[in-house]
């Protein structure tokens, strides 16, 4: 239809007058497919239609391609034309499979195009016939003859030509075939004539052979099939002009909309014989699909006009989503409304004028035609809510629907295309033009996804809109009207009140709140815990003022007997099983109601009756009308009228930040309507999640919270860049040694009031087992849990189920739904679509949204400095020894130290380097007759070492080396140091020797050997220095005969020269030895003397 016919004041009615006038009309122009379908224009002889997006057009199209002006559509004597009006947009011509499209060539004379082509349409007048079509941009639009006999459930063969199966007459049939039989049998009597026998091939006439003529006969059949095939052509020429002429008596079936609204402007009612299990699914092949009966899901561009158009033809259960990823569920159809028709609003409702059979009475008129000045002066005047408004009429009598009086609560049922949705939204807008915000508000639950109250989402009145879209946000509101209960009982309490009755003759007032669900089935399906809730606010809710609207395709089954039982208003529209109307009136007849939207019954009433109409135009109308009276009474100075207050927070931020909020977390407590702080003071904090959940950045934010509190925190990870502020030891796993070293001191008690965190638990697992053996980073970290209460400690892993049972709290961010069911999670508090550090928090056996507090670098807080909290300091990967000032000088991973100041003997005093707990200088005393082993493989730096100690000794200095295994020194001032390098290389007899010198001089004395050596050499030197009080080992060797040893190895010393374990009476640790160069005075060729002498 025209849509300026829309401004009239009735523009359905005078767009359903358009269509019936295609009865009337030679031909109609259709909107057969595209965005906006459905549409038709009568084209009448002498007349012109206009198609295009302008104003002035006859067929106003809002199809983003087309031109404001398009192509136009023209009717003359009895023949058609069409012809492009703008350049802007190509437009082609298709011709109907049953003719011919003709142009006119530059001369004037109509020729036709060819067949099966799409032509451009130009801005000359192109000859058409019916069953043409145009094809621009996404719109097809069709030239249909006059209807006849038409229904829905079927189109004349004119109407629809290109789904028409047309059957030829008997001779029509067979002509082309008559000619062949002549020729076939002049062929066949030719090849039997030439291959048979010499007496068969010819007769002796008067002496004489004379063959029969074969090729004279096969000339002869030629002939008459020629002359067949031009009659055969003649007659088929002539049919088909008939046929192009003359509609057809051969139904076809109607799979438009544009079809469906020529048929429903006849018919007034659906046919029966219209597909009762299958839809028209939009696509321009005119495919049908069956109708499931879970839900169907539509997604793309479009949705909303392809749902329409399912809609009208059968109820189903439909749900729409602008993209694939916000399609709710798993629907058993799921279609993609791109390229795909689609219809608009109007066009709907000049439907469902067609099918009430007459125009029923708008909303508008039964709530008094309201404006924003009457509006605005009604909520001036209230003082208390009047939930009484007219919403249908039963013949002369107008009917009021009072949730006070006839409720507290409220059931509607009715199937899809029973105006059950439209029923809800005038419900909303007369209540709401009744009351002001401050009296009333709503809660508005929408479970076909958004479509039913999308257009109501800004009423003043509205706190809250949410839609199965968003399982989460449906789920925390309902859950928060338990909170809201709470507090209406608490405001009743105070003011000594029973119920709002009470409380209105104390001089007080409570703001109504009504919750209108709409497909209530779906959320006692998809959020059966939820249920309780409702029934408990059914049960409280007369007196507090809080009604409840449920609406439902079928209440068997959704709507349980506790529920039921507080629900005093039953509303029945059509239904399709009597069973479902006996459900909620106690008898059938809502199944016999006329297929027609807003007829509905009511329970103990035997009237029927027709809610009021509320088109699409006087909606919108209708809500900008309260918006306008909301600003009337803001201008007024009432802006305390449109207080309302949400029954719920606002959601959790997406970005919390320290110390903005001094907490690990803020956690969401809807049935409470708070949102608090978690802090974690102590206990075994769990951190679960995937990679990139966000659990290093929990676990920075708990040692801010640590530092605030005033507590040291020692951090174990993979990588530390992250948490390198903090106050105790910070160890990466890259360094087993002082792990393992602080692992074992918290878990023998050391340090009980600093916090403990590791992340990436696993890696660190790896790491002890990969120095102490498998299992041992297991049993290390469960002793620690098992036998540190008290501690604060926080542990990140990707599998927390070996924890669990450990844990007094459980931060699991972002959980799946596998583990989340094996936590104990629910499932309201599972979203895919949470933010890195979102996730659900186990505190005080309560699962609670939470959200993690995030710290910038540089707000960790001040790190603790107390020389009684452990710090296990990182050894350096090379000291030199320097002449320097007092104290050890950091310099990256070098550092530089002063040897030690000379003692009484200062012979006997010697610095091997930096180890220990603090990396402090590690200085032993060189006894006399006593010995030092310095054990190690090749090249790990032993030679190294006895240079290092012959360097600091201030004295004579023997080397004794296989090559000079004999000690012969002079006796001076101090004893000698020997230095024996490569004990194991000795030969036995000079070993002997040495070792009875060394007996008999009780000089202090050095022996460098290598470990296999020292395990299976049991004489000389070896055997003398077996049992030394002090080992030097270099390169991860640790001495079987030491256990002391193996507590304090150091994987890096296999790779870090200079890296060895020290075992003495007064240390026992992990070292970096001193470098020392070995020059002329240090050199084991020969003895130097004292630095005395």
């Amino acid at each position: 239809m025209s849509r300026s016919t829309l401004h009239a004041a009735e523009p359905a009615a005078a767009g359903l007058a358009q269509w019936r006038e295609c009865w009337r009309t030679p031909h109609h122009v259709a909107v057969i497919h595209g965005p906006d379908a459905g549409w038709v224009v009568p084209l009448r002889d002498g007349g012109t239609v206009v198609v295009g997006r302008g104003a002035d057009a006859d067929l106003i199209i809002l199809d983003p391609g087309i031109s404001r002006r398009h192509c136009a559509v023209r009717e003359s004597g009895g023949h058609m034309y069409a012809r492009a009006i703008s350049p802007s947009t190509p437009t082609y011509l298709i011709r109907d499979v049953q003719g011919r499209a003709h142009t006119n060539d530059s001369r004037g004379t109509e020729r036709p195009s060819p067949r099966g082509r799409a032509r451009p349409l130009t801005s000359r007048w192109s000859r058409i016939r019916a069953g043409d079509t145009i094809h621009s941009a996404a719109t097809r639009i069709m030239v249909r003859p006059q209807p006849s006999g038409l229904v829905l459930g079927e189109l004349s063969a004119a109407s629809a030509p290109a789904h028409s199966t047309i059957r030829r007459s008997g001779l029509a049939a067979v002509m082309p075939f008559l000619g062949l039989i002549p020729t076939v049998g002049m062929v066949a009597f030719f090849a039997l004539r030439r291959t048979g026998t010499p007496d068969e091939q010819g007769e002796q006439v008067g002496g004489h052979s004379a063959p029969i003529g074969g090729s004279t006969w096969l000339l002869v059949g030629l002939a008459v099939a020629a002359l067949l095939g031009i009659a055969a052509a003649i007659v088929m020429r002539r049919r088909r002009r008939a046929r192009t002429s003359q509609p057809l008596s051969v139904p076809a079936p109607a799979t438009d909309p544009a079809a469906f609204a020529v048929a429903v402007a006849g018919a007034g009612e659906r046919d029966e014989r219209w597909p009762e299990d299958r839809w028209h699914n939009g696509s321009p092949d005119a495919e049908f699909v069956a109708i499931p009966s879970q839900p169907v899901a539509i997604h793309g561009p479009g949705a909303a006009g392809l749902r329409r158009w399912f809609e009208v033809q059968r109820p189903a259960q439909i749900h729409t989503a602008p993209n694939l990823q916000d399609v709710p569920g798993t629907p058993a159809l799921l279609l993609d409304a791109r390229e795909r028709l689609g219809v608009a609003p109007e066009w709907i409702e000049i439907v469902t004028l067609a099918r009430t059979g007459g125009a029923p009475d708008r909303l508008l008129r039964l709530l008094g035609q309201p404006t924003r000045t009457s509006i605005a002066s009604g909520w001036l005047a209230a003082t208390q809510p009047d939930l009484a408004v007219t919403l249908a009429r039963s013949g002369s009598h107008l009917i009021s629907f009072d949730l006070r009086g006839q409720g507290p609560h409220a059931l509607v049922a009715g199937t899809t295309g029973s105006g059950k949705s439209d029923l809800l939204a005038a419900w909303v807008l007369a209540l709401a033009v009744r009351n002001p915000p401050a009296l009333l508000s709503f809660i508005l639950v929408d479970y076909k996804g958004g479509a039913t109250f999308g257009p109501l989402a800004h009423l003043p009145h509205v706190a809250g809109v949410v839609s199965d879209l968003d399982p989460t946000s449906s789920a925390r509101a309902i859950a928060s009207l338990q909170a809201e209960v709470r507090r209406r009982e608490h405001i009743l309490a105070a003011r000594g009140a029973r119920d709002l009755d009470e409380l209105r003759e104390r001089g007080e007032s409570l703001a109504a709140l009504v919750v209108v669900i709409d497909e209530f089935r779906v959320l006692a399906i998809e959020q059966p815990d939820r249920m309780e809730d409702l029934v408990r606010l059914a049960a409280q809710g007369r007196s507090l003022g809080i009604h409840l609207i449920l609406a439902t395709q079928r209440p068997a089954g959704a709507v349980s007997s506790h529920l039921r039982a507080n629900v005093g208003m039953r509303l029945c529209l059509r239904v399709l099983d009597a069973t479902d109307s006996t459900d909620v009136l106690g008898t059938p007849a809502a199944a016999q109601l006329p297929i027609r939207p807003g007829v509905a019954l009511m329970a103990n009433s035997a009237q029927r009756m027709q809610i009021g109409w509320l088109p699409a135009r006087d909606r919108e109308a209708l809500v900008v009308a309260l918006e306008q009276a909301a600003s009337l009474v803001k201008q007024r100075r009432h802006g305390d009228l449109l207080a309302v207050h949400r029954p719920w927070l606002p959601p959790l931020p997406l970005r919390l930040e320290y110390p903005d909020l001094r907490a690990l977390a803020l956690t969401d407590h809807p049935h409470a309507q708070a949102q608090t702080p978690f802090t974690w003071e102590a206990g075994l904090l769990l951190v679960t999640g995937p990679p990139a959940s966000g659990r290093s950045a929990a676990l920075r934010t708990c040692v801010a919270v640590q530092l605030e509190a005033g507590r040291a925190c020692h951090v174990i990870a993979r990588t530390t860049e992250h948490l390198n502020h903090a106050s105790g030891t910070v160890v990466a796993t890259s360094d087993p040694r002082r792990l393992i070293r602080l692992l074992s001191l918290l878990a023998s008690g050391a340090d009980p009031e600093a916090a403990l965190i590791i992340d990436d638990l696993e890696s660190v697992i790896d790491a002890i087992d990969g120095v102490e053996g498998l299992g041992s980073g297991l049993t290390l970290i469960t002793a620690i849990l098992r036998h540190s209460t008290s501690r604060p400690v926080a542990l990140a892993t990707g599998a927390p189920h070996r924890w669990t049972a450990l844990a007094r709290h459980h931060l699991a961010l972002r959980p799946d739904r596998a583990s989340a069911g094996i936590l104990g999670v629910h499932r309201d508090l599972l979203d895919d679509a949470h933010p890195a550090g979102r996730g659900a928090l186990l505190t005080d056996g309560t699962w609670q949204l939470a959200h993690v507090v995030l710290t910038p670098p540089g707000r960790l807080g001040t790190p603790v400095a107390s020389p009684e909290h452990l710090k296990l300091i990182e050894l350096p990967t090379h000291v030199e020894l320097r002449e320097a000032e007092q104290g050890t000088v950091s310099r990256g991973e070098v550092a530089e130290v002063k040897p030690p100041s000379l003692a009484a003997d200062p012979g006997q005093l010697i610095m091997l380097g930096l180890g220990g707990d603090e990396a402090a200088p590690v200085r032993l005393a060189l006894e006399s007759a006593r010995g030092w082993l310095v054990v190690g493989p090749a090249g790990t730096g032993r030679t190294a070492t006895l240079a290092t100690i012959a360097a600091q000794w201030h004295g004579e200095v023997a080397w004794v080396t296989p090559d000079s295994p004999v000690l012969g020194h002079e006796t001076g001032a101090r004893l000698p140091l020997v230095l024996i390098d490569d004990a194991e290389q000795i030969a036995p007899s000079e070993a002997d020797a040495l070792t009875a010198q060394l007996i008999a001089a009780r000089v202090p004395f050095v022996v460098a050997l290598t470990p296999e050596a020292l395990v299976t050499s049991y004489r000389g030197v070896v055997a003398l220095v077996r049992e030394s009080r002090t080992v030097i080992a270099l390169g991860g060797f640790t001495p079987p005969h030491l256990p002391a040893a193996r507590s304090h190895r150091d994987p890096l010393s296999a790779v870090v020269p200079g890296r060895a374990v020290i075992i003495s009476p007064s240390f026992t640790g992990a070292v970096q030895l001193l470098c020392s160069r070995l020059d002329h005075h240090t050199t084991p060729h020969h003895s130097r003397p004292s630095r005395a002498a």
